[in-house]
């Protein structure tokens, strides 16, 4: 695996905007975020899971679902310790 993974336009379009970012009461919160993780060039841990907690808390996302969304991430990274030997998860 290479870690690059392309998402069509049309795929990512037929995603819900969860009413909390189309309202834009997450941007000032989001936009501090996206600074801090810019300016430390993504390596900002804190910020980062600060970010995917207000995601999942805008989907109503479950502890169990974040979980296993962020499983699916190290999987696609090259990161997970579940691939086996013939690249599948």
């Amino acid at each position: 695996m290479d870690g690059f993974f392309r998402f069509l336009c049309w795929t990512v379009a037929l995603l819900p905007v969860p009413s909390r970012f189309a309202s834009g009461e997450l941007e000032p919160q989001l936009a501090a975020l996206s600074r801090r993780l810019h300016a430390a060039r993504g390596v900002d841990g804190e910020a980062a899971a600060r970010i995917d907690e207000l995601a999942a808390a805008s989907y109503g996302l479950s502890a169990a679902q974040s979980a296993a969304l962020a499983d699916w991430l190290e999987f696609l990274e090259g990161r997970s310790s579940d691939v086996r030997s013939d690249g599948c998860w």
